[in-house]
């Protein structure tokens, strides 16, 4: 079996990095001391749910420092970024993670990614007493996982008994009023959130949750509001390799945090979280192998952040007029030769994929264009993903349309668009399907409203099947092929898939629904009929069993034919029975040109 080029990528980089053996493990916390100098691993978690690794993944060590963004995602979901900038910054300090430096002209720490930030951030857990506050920040990073972390208990005391500096730095900042609880409390929150066990998969899981909007890609979970996703992400980029992250953000490019466990763990925002391990550290106290392996799977495939964007231009998959797409609603002769005079004026664009600002911008000139000519239909049915600022642009342009009475078709989930901006809302028509929203756009070209009813009628000499005949032979067959009338409500099965195809039904007054079943999902529409048109007729050229389901659509009255008599008919009157198969084989052609004109167009 061919292997993923990403797991062969991945298995490359770690075979490469093998034999890399410098650095040192951390030791002044006396557990950390502990850890298997050799041990190795490597993951990526993608946002679909994709977790691929290798080496030792399953080791268990403590999270560490690596920690702090999910804190900091945790705060922000829960106090907003109002509340929370006013206990700590985002500005890199240049200075030591547990540089004892504070930012004296805001009163707070610089960034959560130090360990001042982070303890302030720790105090801003919910809840008065201890074991409240450590089940509050182990639920807030267990959802990131997607499984209950534990804390290891060793850990946690070695922390507490070796973290002098730590409550130094929490004392100080307890003097200039900056922690929103008492040191003891926040210190313990922040020791036992640096204390959680996990292993590699976990961290590529954990950073997958922020690269796929919050949302954990194993459980579905909502782990923080996606809006606060560009806050973490960017001290990540800018602070989360200590004084290392200048250089990490000009060569890798990606928002990261490291832990002095070995750990490191990388965001590709909309694709994929990365991690790895190894517990030997450099002088900064990054990971040297797991810096390493991050490193070059950023330069193997192109992941830098600030890289230049691909054209957003392939968003917009095809533009087609009239003339290629029309709706499977039946029309009367007269309302279809109208709509063929106009067919440049209904302009259909078919979207797909993850629409930018860029992109938006583009599609959104192409509407205004199509509005000033006619009627625009937008098929977001292939539409992955809309940006924030590109949603802002769609509920902008929805509110300028309502205010000048126009309209725009969306085929597929309007609200992917413009999120919930309800009042955008009145400047789009909402349609299931591309037919439907195909169907509305035609009825505001005709100028008749998306619910009216052909209140036409047709007799059986009308019929498009029998208007070949002469008065004579027209009456001839009225005599010998005694037609049954025919009344059917609304919502009626009038033929099924399969059945036999023993009669040919001739529609006076009413609409006829031509669907194909799909096992397990709805019913395709083939077609539309109205008065004057058949179904079944087929069967006059040999076909044994009806090809679809025939519903109607409205309350429909016509006429019923024998197959069997029809066939008699033609046996003792061969020359009207031509005239009869020729008005098929024109009605046919007609159709195969239509389809041919659409097929033409899709292919360009």
């Amino acid at each position: 079996m061919v292997s993923s080029p990403l797991i062969a990528a991945m298995t490359e980089i770690f075979s490469k990095l093998g034999a890399e053996t410098s650095g040192e493990v951390a030791t002044y916390i006396p557990e950390l001391a502990k850890a298997d100098p050799d041990g190795f691993a490597f993951a990526v978690a993608t946002v679909d749910g994709q977790v691929f690794s290798i080496g030792d993944a399953g080791t268990r060590f403590t999270i560490q420092s690596m920690s702090k963004p999910f804190a900091y995602a945790a705060a922000l979901d829960r106090l907003g970024r109002e509340t929370v900038m006013t206990r700590v910054g985002v500005e890199p300090t240049g200075d030591a993670f547990n540089a004892i430096i504070l930012d004296e002209d805001h009163n707070r720490p610089f960034n959560p990614m130090v360990n001042a930030g982070a303890i302030a951030v720790a105090a801003l857990f919910d809840g008065e007493e201890r074991d409240a506050r450590t089940r509050a920040m182990v639920d807030a990073l267990s959802r990131f996982a997607g499984r209950t972390l534990e804390i290891d208990e060793a850990v946690f005391r070695s922390e507490a008994e070796t973290g002098h500096r730590n409550r130094a730095i929490a004392y100080l900042m307890l003097n200039s009023g900056m922690l929103a609880a008492e040191p003891d409390l926040a210190l313990d929150t922040y020791f036992r959130q640096c204390s959680l066990l996990v292993d590699t998969r976990d961290l590529a899981v954990m950073a997958a949750t922020l690269a796929a909007g919050g949302r954990n890609p194993l459980t579905g979970e909502v782990a923080v509001w996606r809006a606060h996703i560009p806050d973490v992400l960017t001290v990540m980029l800018t602070c989360g390799m200590y004084d290392y992250a200048g250089q990490w953000a000009y060569e890798v490019g990606l928002p990261a945090k490291s832990g002095v466990s070995g750990g490191v763990l990388a965001v590709v925002p909309g694709q994929f979280g990365i991690a790895a391990w190894s517990p030997k550290l450099d002088a900064i106290g990054n990971s040297v192998r797991a810096v390493a392996a991050i490193r070059a799977l950023s330069e193997r495939f192109r992941l830098h952040g600030l890289a230049a964007r691909p054209d957003d231009a392939g968003v917009l998959r095809r533009s087609l007029d009239g003339r290629a797409m029309r709706s499977r609603r039946w029309r009367s002769p007269e309302a279809v030769a109208r709509l063929e005079m106009q067919a440049e004026r209904l302009i259909v664009l078919e979207l797909h994929g993850e629409i930018s600002v860029a992109a938006a911008e583009r599609v959104l000139r192409r509407v205004a264009e199509g509005l000033a000519a006619g009627e625009v239909v937008l098929d977001v049915q292939r539409v992955t993903g809309v940006e924030a600022g590109a949603e802002r642009m769609f509920a902008d342009f929805g509110r300028e349309l309502a205010l000048g009475g126009q309209c725009v078709t969306i085929a597929g989930p309007g609200n992917i668009l413009f999120g919930d901006a309800e009042d955008a809302a009145a400047g789009f028509a909402m349609a299931a399907g591309i037919d439907s929203a195909l169907e509305r756009a035609e009825n505001r070209l005709l100028g008749t409203s998306p619910t009216s009813r052909d209140d036409e009628s047709r007799t059986l000499a009308d019929a498009r099947l029998l208007s070949g005949l002469t008065p004579e032979e027209f009456e001839r067959l009225a005599g010998e092929v005694p037609p049954a009338p025919l009344e059917a409500p609304a919502g009626t099965r009038l033929a099924a898939l399969g059945e036999p195809a023993d009669t040919v039904v001739i529609i006076g007054t009413g609409r006829l629904k031509v669907l194909l079943p799909v096992e397990g999902g709805e019913a395709v529409p083939l077609n539309g009929l109205g008065p004057g048109e058949t179904f079944g007729e087929m069967a006059l050229m040999g076909a044994a069993q009806r090809s679809a389901d025939v519903v109607a659509e409205t309350d429909v009255t016509g006429w019923s034919l024998r197959v069997d008599d029809l066939r008699a008919y033609g046996a003792r009157h061969p020359m009207a029975m031509n005239r009869i198969l020729g008005a098929l084989a024109v009605d046919l052609s007609d159709r195969l040109r239509r389809v041919n004109a659409t097929i033409s167009a899709l292919r360009r």
